[in-house]
């Protein structure tokens, strides 16, 4: 194919226009990058001023002194409302009624709602929860409205974990359970942020046990609930909270056949230090998966070592490397009454045992 000299020249204009236009595109774009990094970090510098200066001014009216300041734009507002928040959690909070007062007297209420109905979706949810955690009434009305209008996993689990932040009583943890039971797209991490929520507000308002009640009467009954369960099983373990391991012991006892409700149930209770913990792991110590027989082992130091002894022993020719390891950390806690029979296992004609108790025998002469 050929060109002309006339249609050489155009389409070579056209290719000047187009690089020129591409060059101007890029300096625009560095240009705006630069203009960027700038505004973020005036923005993030003057957000550590004003977060800092709010968290001297919180503590000096919350230790008797008057309410004088009242923040000035969006970064002073998101700052003061980090500071509140921040403020409640570390007092646990005895000081509430303080920040609720400072929250509403200098318009952190007021902003936090606008933002609750702003065009941008993240602004929205984060405005949410921020309520939740001030502990606004309108926003318990507004969240359970978006709970039932949500469809998408993601933001349902947002909205959840706003809404959690509100639970302080069965009639509120009943909507809750139930929406977050028909959101098969929601992660188990946010469920177990959930529970914390849940637990932490049941204890600071002394209905412990009626939480308790209401999960074995309710949620043990139903399928649905069931990866609900686990994550609640998980929380509680997490948090050491003794009170739940009645329950957790009859969850193990109802969901045996569910290797990840056994693998929780366990870990929470070893966990716990339950006196339970014992007789699950003479259950569990010889399991079909390797990852049950691993947490069983880890825990064995909660049972006495002449009903621990013989398990552990076979476990330290186990198949799996994190069985072996856990099973002789675990013997090896017992101190004196372990080490005749480690001393045994490092002559051991299995590889397994004998490699896994040489390395214990030295590692408790190193710290001896």
């Amino acid at each position: 194919m050929e060109f002309t000299a006339g249609e050489f020249s155009t389409f070579k204009e056209v290719l000047i226009l187009i690089v020129l236009t591409l060059f101007a595109l890029n300096a625009l774009m560095f240009i705006a990058t630069i203009v960027h990094r700038l505004y973020v970090d005036y923005r993030d510098r003057k957000y550590d001023r004003s977060y800092k200066k709010f968290r001297r001014y919180v503590e000096e009216v919350c230790g008797g002194g008057d309410l004088r300041i009242k923040p000035s734009g969006t970064v002073e507002y998101e700052a003061l409302t980090d500071v509140l928040i921040d403020f409640l959690r570390e007092t646990s909070y005895s000081a509430e009624e303080c920040v609720l007062r400072i929250a509403e007297e200098s318009g952190v209420i007021n902003f936090l709602r606008r933002q609750a109905n702003s065009f941008l979706l993240n602004t929205r949810v984060t405005a949410l929860e921020r309520l939740g955690y001030l502990n606004d009434s309108w926003a318990e009305k507004e969240i359970r409205k978006r709970i039932l209008e949500s469809e998408r996993g993601w933001l349902a689990g947002r909205l959840a974990f706003a809404y959690s932040l509100l639970v302080y009583d069965l009639e509120r943890l009943k909507f809750l359970m139930d929406a977050v039971s028909k959101s098969k797209e929601m992660s188990f991490k946010y469920l177990e942020l959930i529970w914390e929520n849940i637990i932490t507000n049941f204890k600071r308002t002394g209905k412990v046990e009626d939480l308790i009640s209401y999960i074995d009467e309710e949620l043990t009954r139903y399928k649905d609930y069931e990866r609900v369960l686990r994550a609640m099983v998980e929380t509680a373990g997490m948090l050491r909270e003794r009170s739940f391991a009645p329950l957790i012991e009859k969850i193990h006892d109802l969901f045996a056949e569910d290797d990840l409700m056994v693998l929780s149930t366990l870990r929470s209770l070893g966990t716990i230090e339950s006196p339970a913990y014992c007789r699950l792991f003479l259950r569990s110590v010889s399991h079909r998966d390797w990852r049950i027989r691993a947490v069983a082992c880890k825990y064995a130091y909660l049972c006495p070592f002449e009903v621990a002894i013989d398990k552990l022993r076979e476990r330290l020719a186990d198949e799996s490397y994190y069985v072996r390891i856990n099973a002789g950390k675990a013997l090896a806690s017992f101190g004196h009454c372990s080490m005749k029979v480690l001393k045994e296992l490092a002559q051991s004609e299995d590889r397994f045992a004998r490699d896994t108790a040489r390395y214990l025998l030295e590692e408790m002469r190193l710290r001896e």
